[in-house]
């Protein structure tokens, strides 16, 4: 579980709590049936169908030829009732991008700084989903780090400028 997520077999006393509220507050969607809740959430029910079973298949077989999901991460997905989460898109962190050292410098594939190549912010963020890095991975860390970065950064190519 390297970047966070929850084995199945976590116990979550609260979780029907906190799904009848996030229901109440419209981020949560509730149907006894795959087919009443793609028309919940407005997609099409064959192809909502379609994903389920092709999911169970996966559990089956133990085997994500989709998304190569560990085996033991696949649960099926049984009886009803079902929930679908809304979510929108977000963009926290670049996943892949620069590789940076303490001065903000870009390194290269060897990870040796590249001589006046910089960056900052999001754009430096290439070590955010490195277990070797002992960064974070929740939304929000870009806005700190884009002004952290920014400073630290600023402040290395004034001394690079400078001679230093």
């Amino acid at each position: 579980m390297g970047q966070g997520g929850v084995s199945p077999k976590v116990p979550m006393p609260r979780i029907y709590e906190v799904l009848d509220a996030a229901m109440k507050a419209g981020y949560v969607y509730k149907a006894d049936t795959i087919e009443a809740l793609a028309a919940k959430i407005g997609v099409p029910a064959a192809n909502l169908t379609k994903t389920v079973a092709d999911y169970n298949g996966y559990c089956e077989t133990g085997v994500d030829t989709e998304y190569g999901k560990a085996a033991d991460m696949l649960t099926a997905i049984g009886t009803g009732p079902y929930y679908a989460v809304t979510g929108s898109p977000w963009c926290y962190s670049t996943c892949g991008g620069l590789d940076v050292d303490t001065q903000l410098r870009v390194l290269d594939k060897s990870g040796k700084p590249i001589t006046g190549l910089y960056a900052v912010g999001t754009d430096s963020m290439g070590v955010l989903f490195s277990e070797e890095k002992p960064y974070v991975t929740y939304g929000g860390a870009a806005q700190g780090w884009a002004y952290t970065s920014g400073m630290v950064c600023g402040k290395a190519v004034a001394a690079y400028v400078a001679g230093k």
